[in-house]
């Protein structure tokens, strides 16, 4: 048997699909051991220096944030098309955008969400034993917007 005319060895299919499976089968397998009722995942370590060297076809996703879309979607009935090329992309970006998650899990965001975390206990306690107003509380957190000086906006 040659390797070349592919006798006695699986396809690539068969190959993959019986590789792919197998860490799946594992995870199961220690799942149900431990008694937890999760949902089996791969999430593989990406590397995100390589992959933001990556140059792919189409539109930048991230070129279009969704302020962006709302101001561009008008009142009333539209297409999807007039929307796409009011933002100078493509339907299937504009469909893709709604489905990505709101919320912007950069490192300084990240990281200011995980201080926030930590302070409800004391916003609380400030709330309701000491009786202080939300813009009190922001005062003292420091995160109250600068006042504005008359006749300035």
């Amino acid at each position: 048997m040659s390797r070349s005319s592919g006798q006695g060895w699986p396809s690539t299919g068969q190959n993959t699909s019986g590789c792919a499976s197998q860490p799946g089968h594992t995870a199961r397998r220690i799942l149900d051991e431990h008694g937890t009722d999760e949902p089996v995942q791969r999430a593989p370590r990406r590397d995100t220096a390589r992959l933001r060297r990556l140059r792919l076809p189409g539109p930048d996703l991230d070129s279009i944030n969704v302020a962006r879309l709302h101001q561009a979607v008008p009142s009333g009935d539209f297409s999807i098309a007039r929307v796409a090329q009011a933002l100078n992309t493509t339907t299937a970006h504009v469909m893709y955008l709604p489905s990505r998650p709101p919320v912007d899990w950069s490192p300084p965001r990240f990281r200011r969400t995980q201080h926030t975390a930590t302070r409800i206990g004391q916003w609380r306690t400030w709330y309701e034993r000491d009786h202080l107003s939300l813009q009190d509380i922001a005062d003292r957190e420091g995160s109250s917007p600068p006042e504005q000086v008359p006749g300035h906006s």
